[in-house]
C-alpha cells in the first residue's frame, strides 16, 4: 500500500489531471475496503486501518498541490466554451472514448467545432456508447469502479476545461484498467458473452493499433519538417537589430454583431516559443513593456484595458509588429496595412493524428519608415489565418445544435 499510494502521490504531482485520476483510483479502493461491511463497521475500521492514513496524507499532499498551482484572479488561459455544460457532457461522456482511440472526426475539444454534421455527430456518438457496451461487458461487475470513479472525476473537469491534448487519458485508463482485469486470478470471460469478448479483443487490438500509428505518423513529420522556426526567428531579428526596437505582440479579440465579447492582451502562444530562444522578455506590450519573464495569461478588461492602452500610447508607435495586432484599438487612427510592411514568417505547423501538417503563420511588421531607413526589402507574408469570420462562419454551421443550446 507505501508504494502505491506514492505512486498515486508522484501521479498528482506530474499533471492536475492526475489528481483527478489518482483521487477516482481512491475512491474505488475505499469502495473495495467497504466491501462486505456495514456502514458503520466500515467508519470504525478506517481510522486503524494504516491504508486509510496513507490516503489521508495523499489527500493532503493533492491539496497543497491546487493550492501551489491555483491561479491568479486576472488568469485566463483558458478561454470559455461556446458550448453549453450539457453538450460538453455529451461529449465527454460518449464521443471523447471514440475519439480517444479510433475515430478521427474532430481535432478539437470544442463540441461546437466538432459536430460539422449531424451523421458525424450520431457516428461519433453511437461508437462512444459501443465503446462503453463492449468495455463493462468484459468486465465483472466489481471491476467497474476502477475505470468509472477515476473518470467521473475527470469528466468534471473536462466539462469545464479540456483540450485535445487531454483525450488520450481515456485511453490510458482503459488500458491501466484492463490490465487490472486480466491479472485478476478470479477473472474468467463470461461464457454467455463469448461474441462480446471477441469483440472486445479486436477493439482493444485496434485501440492499440490505431494510437501507434497516429504516433508514428507524428514521429515522421517530427523528423521530416522544420515544425516552428523560433530560432531562425529570433537569429533573423537580431541580426536586423530588431529586438532592440519596440515590439508589439498579436492579441486575441472576439465580436460579435460589432460588440467585443472578449479580449486577451496577452494571448499569444506563438509568443512563448519565441521567448524560449531569447533570455528576457523582448515584447513592450506584455507586462508593460517590463523584464518580467512570460509566465501568466492575463485578460485586461474594461478600464484596466484602456488604462494599459494609456500606457501604451505614451511609449509611441512600436516600431515592429508579430502578428496582426489591433493598433486601431489603441491608435484609432492608424492601420497596420498603411503603416507597417511585412519582414518574415514565423511558421507554425499543427499535428494531429493522421492529418498531415496544418501550415500556421506569425509574420513580422516593421514600420515603412524603419524598413526603408535600415533598407530592409519587403516579402509577401502570410498574415494569420485565423479570423472572425471563420468562428461566425462556423457557428452558422452549427445551427442544429441550438436545440441543445443553453445560457
Amino acid at each position: 500500500p507505501g508504494r502505491f499510494v506514492g505512486l498515486l502521490a508522484a501521479l498528482c504531482a506530474c499533471h492536475l489531471f492526475g489528481i483527478c485520476i489518482a483521487g477516482g483510483i481512491t475512491i474505488a479502493w475505499l469502495l473495495e475496503i467497504k466491501n462486505g461491511h456495514t456502514r458503520a463497521e466500515f467508519l470504525r475500521g478506517l481510522w486503524s486501518d494504516k491504508r486509510f492514513h496513507r490516503m489521508l496524507g495523499l489527500l493532503v499532499w493533492a491539496v497543497l498541490l491546487m493550492a501551489i498551482t491555483f491561479p491568479a484572479a486576472d488568469t485566463a488561459a483558458d478561454q470559455p466554451y461556446k458550448s453549453s455544460v450539457l453538450l460538453n457532457m455529451l461529449y465527454v461522456l460518449f464521443i471523447l472514448p471514440a475519439d480517444s482511440v479510433l475515430t478521427n472526426y474532430h481535432n478539437t475539444f470544442f463540441i461546437w467545432k466538432m459536430a460539422h454534421s449531424i451523421p458525424d455527430f450520431i457516428l461519433c456518438f453511437t461508437v462512444g456508447l459501443f465503446i462503453w457496451f463492449i468495455l463493462l461487458s468484459f468486465s465483472l461487475r466489481k471491476n467497474w469502479k476502477y475505470l468509472l470513479c477515476p473518470y467521473v472525476l475527470l469528466s468534471v473537469i473536462f466539462i469545464f476545461y479540456c483540450s485535445k491534448h487531454h483525450i488520450g487519458l481515456f485511453f490510458l485508463l482503459v488500458v491501466w484498467w484492463a490490465w487490472i482485469i486480466l491479472q485478476d486470478a478470479s477473472f474468467k470471460a463470461p461464457v454467455r458473452h463469448r461474441l462480446v469478448c471477441q469483440v472486445a479483443k479486436f477493439l482493444l487490438l485496434m485501440s492499440l493499433l490505431i494510437p501507434l500509428g497516429w504516433s508514428v505518423t507524428q514521429l515522421y513529420f517530427d523528423t521530416t519538417l522544420t515544425l516552428f522556426n523560433g530560432r531562425q526567428a529570433i537569429q533573423f531579428m537580431q541580426e536586423h537589430n530588431r529586438l532592440n526596437k519596440r515590439i508589439f505582440a498579436r492579441w486575441k479579440q472576439r465580436t460579435r454583431r460589432e460588440k467585443i465579447i472578449h479580449r486577451n492582451l496577452h494571448d499569444m502562444g506563438s509568443l512563448v516559443q519565441l521567448n524560449l530562444y531569447y533570455p528576457s522578455n523582448f515584447t513592450a506590450n506584455f507586462h508593460h513593456g517590463g523584464e518580467g519573464t512570460y509566465n501568466s495569461f492575463a485578460a485586461l478588461e474594461g478600464e484596466d484595458e484602456e488604462t494599459t492602452f494609456s500606457l501604451w500610447r505614451q511609449g509611441g508607435m512600436p516600431d515592429v509588429l508579430l502578428g496582426e495586432v489591433e493598433l486601431k484599438n489603441i491608435w484609432p487612427e492608424k492601420d497596420l496595412r498603411s503603416e507597417y510592411v511585412g519582414i518574415y514568417d514565423v511558421s507554425i505547423y499543427d499535428l494531429w493524428k493522421f492529418e498531415g501538417p496544418a501550415p500556421s503563420f506569425i509574420s513580422v511588421y516593421v514600420r515603412k519608415d524603419l524598413a526603408q531607413e535600415l533598407n530592409l526589402q519587403p516579402v509577401e507574408v502570410h498574415g494569420y489565418r485565423w479570423t472572425e469570420e471563420d468562428d461566425d462562419e462556423q457557428e452558422r454551421k452549427l445551427s442544429f445544435l441550438d436545440l441543445l443550446r443553453f445560457n
